[in-house]
């Protein structure tokens, strides 16, 4: 599979492996803990309840993605790939920030500060 496509649903997929691991382990997802972490509770709930009603197509896909292998396996992957995406769009929203020209000194101090740190993670995933 390509992950990297734009036209990949990295939600969707993601979405798919935690309903196949919590069906196939009976117990909370450790993939949905850890997405969770990434993109915050709130947007994992928001998540959640969109493809409430794709329930049973989402675990077949999920099922399709992980044939043989522990769907915790093939997450990791997909979780980099969404962590990536969360922080460049993190990214772009303190350059948005910066772009207001009646930001006050301290507070543009502040906001490079946070992208740097942002670019670190994002240098520490890719490494």
């Amino acid at each position: 599979i390509e992950y990297e496509s734009p036209k990949i649903d990295l939600k969707r997929i993601i979405m798919s492996l935690i309903l196949l691991e919590e069906s196939k382990y009976k117990e909370e997802s450790t993939i949905r803990k850890k997405l969770g972490n990434i993109i915050g509770e709130e947007e994992l709930n928001t998540l959640s309840l969109s493809f409430e009603s794709e329930k049973e197509a989402l675990l077949f896909e999920g099922d399709t993605h992980c044939g043989d292998k522990d769907p915790r396996e093939i997450a990791d992957d997909i979780l980099e790939r969404i962590e990536i995406n969360t922080l460049k769009q993190q990214l772009q929203d303190k350059a948005r920030i910066l772009d207001d020209t009646s930001i006050k000194k301290e507070e543009e101090e502040k906001i490079v500060e946070e992208m740097r740190n942002i670019q670190k993670k994002i240098e520490q995933i890719t490494k």
